[in-house]
């Protein structure tokens, strides 16, 4: 088992090397029973291949349904259920714009949550695979995107917008340690841009 686990991390190191490296920081940071959302974004798209878990439903994964915007509610409902788990949402900055007013529930209901959003200005998996189909031609992935963690504040939420994605773990630790809603938003750019979702 160990050599299957070895040659299947192998493999994706070779095709997504610094999404994995960006889970496995956000792991050593995490309780072993903490529960994690993930959405439709590229470290969405690569948590259940390889984000490693631990304990019974503690990753919820929407599946391939096109479900953009699950995360974040779904990772509140969590919070609610079980306020004695750390809580957390990973999202792209495009999915997490289709339910973000839900920060308003989650402060209101006073829940211990730490909402990640991936930021790299595009609906990223798409603009991929239009580069592959099309030959670059792109139409209609690129975002405007706000300020998340400013978005976060207005909520009355604790936000932090982060230079680098090797700032992410630090983040995410002193937000535990903290407690209540935080909204930290995070670069995706440079090594991110190219690499594909696992169903390409």
């Amino acid at each position: 088992m160990a050599a299957v686990r070895a040659q299947k991390r192998a493999g994706i190191a070779r095709v997504a090397g610094p999404v994995l490296e960006l889970l496995d920081g956000l792991r050593a940071v995490l309780p072993r029973d903490a529960i994690v959302a993930d959405d439709l974004c590229l470290p969405g798209y690569w948590s259940p291949l390889a984000l490693d878990v631990f304990e019974p439903r503690t990753l919820l994964h929407p599946g391939m349904f096109g479900t953009l915007g699950y995360a974040l509610p779904a990772a509140i409902g969590a919070a609610l259920a079980r306020s004695d788990r750390v809580c957390v949402s990973l999202s792209g900055d495009g999915g997490f714009l289709y339910t973000s007013q839900e920060l308003a529930t989650a402060v209101q209901q006073q829940v211990n949550l730490v909402s990640i959003v991936f930021n790299d200005n595009a609906y990223g998996a798409l603009g991929v695979v239009q580069d592959r189909v099309f030959g670059g031609r792109r139409i209609a992935v690129e975002l405007r995107s706000p300020d998340f963690a400013m978005l976060g504040t207005a909520y009355g939420a604790h936000g932090v917008k982060l230079s680098s994605a090797s700032e992410l773990p630090g983040a995410v630790s002193e937000a535990i340690a903290r407690g209540g809603v935080h909204v930290i938003e995070c670069p995706l750019d440079g090594q991110f841009a190219s690499i594909p979702p696992p169903w390409l």
